[in-house]
């Protein structure tokens, strides 16, 4: 019998644990080091363009906000074993 919980597939899509579904991810800038303000004393002309924070494509669901684990019903099989 095929799982229903993968449909037979043996893996479902989670939210990805790294970006907690959002598909980026946000790190300080490394021009200003997160502080927003530029070495001149103004607001950073960096990637951050004076918030301090760079926004990125996260690396482990490529953008997605999901990612494929084994199924835990059916333990990566995609077939549930009816006992009697």
């Amino acid at each position: 019998m095929l799982c229903p919980k993968c449909s037979g597939t043996g893996t479902i899509d989670v939210k990805c644990p790294r970006c907690g579904g959002s598909g980026s991810v946000t790190s300080k800038c490394p021009i200003c080091k997160g502080t927003g303000i530029g070495m001149d004393g103004n607001t950073c002309r960096g990637p951050c363009g004076g918030t301090g924070n760079v926004s990125a494509p996260c690396g482990k669901c490529s953008g997605s906000g999901t990612v494929e684990v084994k199924c835990p019903t059916c333990h990566g099989t995609g077939e549930l074993i009816l006992t009697e």
